[in-house]
């Protein structure tokens, strides 16, 4: 019988809702997309996630679909989980993980609503790299999303310009702290962390999709 967590972890066993017993008490950070393909921008999200708020786990929540994308985009869920799982041999604090197709949710505030629910005891935290936080306001019941979890966005150069211009930053609804060093934060709802202080991969699943295609040409 696995007895932590980390077991779990270590044998990359899939995470499932009727495992929550296992995350007891674990602090966890939930990096959500299309994973349309993965890539190392992806990666060093999730390991500056880990450094810098003190996380047990990073799970990658490979999406079943994006409303605010074109489905014609999308490789299918199958195949980007495979390459997600292929991406993350080398750090087993990372895994990549379907949950939102077990949950049967594909927008952020129902799977964070049923993942709240499902793991009572498991302190979660809702990662987003700076592009996710300047289109947040576009989400699904966006300003409910910070009060199910916190958020930590994860800024770039110039990150003080940037993090000025973004709606989510000027909203009053919510706790906004800037963190600069790893610290062992309160992750409690209503709390906004704004991380910086480390350069951020220049890529993106969509430059990697145009180049494919453009050498396909």
């Amino acid at each position: 019988m696995i007895a932590s967590p980390w077991e779990a972890v270590l044998l990359k066993t899939p995470i499932h809702v009727l495992q929550a017993s296992l995350w007891h008490q674990s602090r966890v950070g939930l990096l959500g997309g299309s994973f349309n393909p993965p890539h190392r921008g992806h990666i060093h999200i999730s390991r500056w996630a880990l450094r810098m708020l003190h996380l047990d786990a990073v799970w990658w929540m490979v999406t079943p679909g994006n409303p605010l994308k074109d489905p014609a985009t999308y490789k299918p869920l199958p195949e980007r989980l495979q390459m997600a799982q292929d991406c993350l041999t080398d750090d087993p604090r990372l895994l990549a993980t379907d949950i939102e197709r077990a949950l049967g949710t594909a927008r952020s505030y129902d799977s964070l609503q049923a993942l709240t629910r499902h793991f009572p005891q498991t302190s979660f935290a809702f990662l987003l790299g700076m592009d996710s936080a300047l289109s947040f306001h576009r989400w699904y019941r966006w300003r409910d999303i910070p009060h199910l979890v916190p958020l930590a966005v994860f800024g770039r150069p110039p990150a003080v310009q940037i993090v000025k211009s973004c709606p989510l930053r000027r909203s009053q609804q919510y706790k906004h702290d800037m963190l600069s060093q790893a610290e062992f934060v309160d992750l409690a709802p209503s709390r906004c962390y704004w991380l910086h202080g480390g350069p951020l991969e220049d890529v993106s699943s969509t430059k990697i999709r145009k180049s494919f295609e453009n050498n396909a040409l």
